[in-house]
């Protein structure tokens, strides 16, 4: 176990040597951007936030400007995340932004028309139906940005390091979204699965 961890810690040390070689972070996205012929997304660094996002609304790539951020051997997959978001399916995005609302105002009149005596059952599973559908648009954008992120990064990395540290960095991009990505799904729903919850508790409560 400790021989792993070294080893570990001696990747991680070569990995962030690579990942050093490019340029800030917000200089790598407007690069990326324009490998995906993408010249109307902004992008803006953010000192108060720790995590990268997109938000459609906006247009907008926001990204950490936090140490631990900016240092990360991650950033690269990362950074191509947020982009390949900037240039997905519009339908989608305003499906996934309206029915994360409604199924929000939905959990707060679930638990109301369960309170004053609705039927429980019909209130439930409404409330179920919506919570699954309300999942799928999300989860299709991001699974689909997660695998695109890798094709995105090895475009940009090409021809910026050597082929050994190219393939040394992509193996590692690779082998974290396989073993990672169950957990970044289930992380997806933790949300919808606790209003989820909250509702059936109520159910159990006033049948």
């Amino acid at each position: 176990m400790i021989n792993y961890f070294e080893k570990w810690n001696k990747k991680k040390i070569q990995l962030s040597y690579i990942s050093n070689k490019f340029c800030s972070n917000d200089i790598v996205c407007k690069q990326m951007l324009e490998l995906i012929s993408n010249k109307s997304t902004n992008i803006k660094l953010d000192t108060d936030i720790k995590n990268n996002y997109y938000v459609f609304l906006t247009d907008t790539i926001y990204l950490s400007n936090k140490e631990i951020t900016r240092n990360s051997y991650q950033r690269i997959c990362v950074i191509a995340h947020e982009c390949i978001h900037s240039i997905q399916n519009k339908i989608i995005q305003v499906v996934n932004f309206a029915l994360s609302n409604v199924e929000l105002i939905a959990f707060v009149i679930s638990l109301i028309c369960i309170t004053c005596g609705f039927n429980t059952y019909i209130v439930f599973y409404s409330y179920l139906i919506l919570n699954i559908f309300s999942a799928i648009p999300r989860l299709i954008l991001e699974i689909d940005a997660t695998i695109r992120s890798i094709n995105l990064s090895s475009k940009y990395m090409k021809y910026k390091i050597d082929e050994n540290e190219l393939s040394i960095i992509l193996k590692t991009y690779k082998l974290q979204i396989l073993l990672l990505l169950p957990f970044f799904i289930i992380s997806l729903l933790i949300g919808r699965g606790f209003r989820l919850s909250v509702v059936y508790i109520f159910m159990l409560n006033n049948m």
